[in-house]
């Protein structure tokens, strides 16, 4: 997996860069492709690059070969950005007749909660629940707050008093949101703070 949008360090040449799945639908069953979804996965929550698309996208060997000055109104309005617990998401809503699908699907939510993609908040309470798992825990509680928050804020008159989550890494089991400073940076004096004991 990458974890940003420059060149990828995978062994390969410049020129052999390539995306990380391609689905492609062809026509009848030939050469003709009808449709194709590039597929490129991140660590933690970096975005994707449209220009590492773009270079994946114009590729002679493993991309189409498409001119790059056709790509940016494209890649604008057909780049989806998702997360795991987007993927779980959908997939709770998902229902179908078809056995098989319905097997694939509970053994991807397993494997997403497993390999903490998403969480099972309930493992909270779970002594066995190792520091890991409490550290995803408690950012997707971090998360839900913070988009309350924004919500919020996002509604308030224009010139009010606002705070903004500093955003840290979390590396312990804390948070923070404060009053921007000028630059927009949260300051935590005063703050508001939330921790995980």
């Amino acid at each position: 997996m990458s974890s940003n949008g420059e060149t990828e360090q995978t062994g390969q040449t410049e020129g052999e860069n390539r995306a990380d799945a391609w689905i492609l639908q062809k026509k009848d069953k030939g050469e003709t492709i009808e449709v194709a979804v590039l597929i490129e996965a991140k660590i933690g929550d970096n975005q994707i690059s449209t220009n590492q698309l773009k270079r994946h996208l114009c590729k002679e060997k493993f991309g189409f070969r498409i001119p790059s000055s056709g790509l940016k109104e494209f890649c604008e309005t057909n780049v989806i950005n998702l997360t795991w617990r987007d993927i779980n998401n959908s997939l709770e809503k998902f229902e179908t007749l078809d056995q098989a699908v319905n097997y694939f699907t509970r053994n991807l939510k397993e494997y997403i909660l497993m390999s903490n993609g998403d969480v099972d908040i309930e493992n909270l309470l779970k002594e066995d629940t190792d520091s890991i798992e409490r550290k995803q825990i408690f950012a997707h509680i971090l998360g839900k707050v913070n988009e309350k928050m924004k919500h919020h804020f996002e509604n308030t008159a224009e010139g009010a008093t606002k705070i903004k989550m500093s955003g840290r890494p979390l590396a312990g089991l804390w948070d923070f949101w404060g009053i921007p400073d000028a630059n927009g940076v949260p300051q935590r004096s005063p703050h508001i703070s939330l921790r995980l004991d």
